[in-house]
């Protein structure tokens, strides 16, 4: 009779096991790093800048950078307006994202003028589309179809102006929302208003007069109309000035893409009592101003945009969190930087 010898077996199969594993591992994917999380711009008032945080380090920005590399174009004292002019001069990569917060300066301005606080959605909505959407039809492109005297904009070096009544524009696109940039002025020349046709049918009108100026001087500045509702696919849109002697400037339009970067915006935070009477404002302001603020995100939104609202107002307690009644302490600030980087996240 033979005899097993079952410790050389129990080598063997040992060995075999080893082999499988090391099989294994040499088919297994490769382990996978995460992604380093995109570079963001920030854009708004002192707020962005830092005022109110012991250092820079501990404002709501400068949290933000411990986590991933920021860009800071926020200045002290802006307004929409004036962070839409910046916005619209500079050129931005798709492969970031972007942090808007700004209406602190507006409310305190603007008040409860519903005229002034129309031309701040206009204001907020072209920093939000000229972020979002990479591919404009710019006015002075040849894609554009003019009948009637028009000539260039100073301002800027993608604008078209008139002042002929019954000067047209007219261009295809192809979506189910448009957005129309134009500009904004604090000039009785600029009183000027044009009619908007999509598909031959009218949708509304825009006016070049805004009483707008802001506190750091600006009389001027790219705003942006939007028209959705439309059915996905090809359209016509013809704009018509209608009043003669008067500037109407056009600057681009712009199809609402179906991608864009990810761009997270703030609500405007209270103040205390004592700061709503210095600034001649109040609570029922700072409503109305995030009413527009969410309305302008909820367009973008509405196509499927990663465009978020984030709201500070309700983390923000102006008795705790902002000793000079408008400017928040670092655990305002670590409030803030909490509610942007969960809204950076995909």
């Amino acid at each position: 009779m033979t005899t097993v010898d079952f410790s050389v077996l129990d080598r063997i199969e040992a060995q075999l096991a080893a082999l499988r594993a090391d099989v294994a591992l040499l088919l297994a994917e490769p382990p996978t790093t995460p992604a380093p999380p995109l570079p963001v711009t920030v854009f708004g008032d002192s707020i962005t800048v830092g005022v109110g945080a012991s250092s820079s380090n501990k404002s709501w920005a400068g949290l933000l950078g411990g986590q991933r590399q920021v860009s800071n174009s926020a200045a002290s004292g802006d307004q929409a307006a004036d962070q839409s002019a910046k916005i619209q001069a500079a050129s931005w990569a798709a492969d970031r994202s972007y942090a808007i917060m700004v209406g602190t300066n507006d409310h305190r301005t603007y008040r409860s003028d519903a005229a002034k606080q129309a031309a701040f959605k206009a204001f907020v909505r072209q920093c939000i589309a000229w972020l979002a959407i990479p591919s404009k039809t710019i006015a002075r492109s040849s894609s554009v179809t003019y009948t009637g005297t028009w000539g260039n904009t100073v301002a800027n070096t993608i604008g078209k102006q008139t002042t002929a009544m019954g000067a047209k524009a007219s261009a295809s696109f192809t979506g189910s929302g448009v957005v129309v940039g134009y500009i904004l002025q604090q000039d009785l020349a600029a009183m000027s208003t044009a009619t908007v046709k999509i598909d031959g049918v009218s949708v509304g009108s825009l006016s070049s007069y805004a009483t707008m100026s802001t506190v750091n001087g600006r009389t001027y500045a790219p705003a942006a109309a939007y028209f959705g509702g439309l059915a996905d696919g090809p359209h016509t849109i013809e704009i018509e000035n209608t009043v003669a002697g008067k500037i109407f400037y056009l600057d681009y339009v712009a199809a609402v893409p179906k991608f864009s970067p990810r761009i997270v915006v703030s609500n405007v935070i209270r103040m205390t009592p004592a700061a709503y009477t210095t600034y001649n404002t109040s609570e029922a302001n700072v409503i109305a101003f995030n009413a527009q603020i969410q309305s302008v995100v909820g367009e973008f939104a509405s196509h499927g945009l990663p465009v978020v609202l984030v709201d500070n107002c309700s983390g923000i307690d102006p008795a705790i969190h902002l000793p000079d009644g408008v400017h928040p302490n670092d655990a305002g600030h670590s409030i803030i930087h909490a509610n942007f980087q969960a809204g950076l996240l995909p």
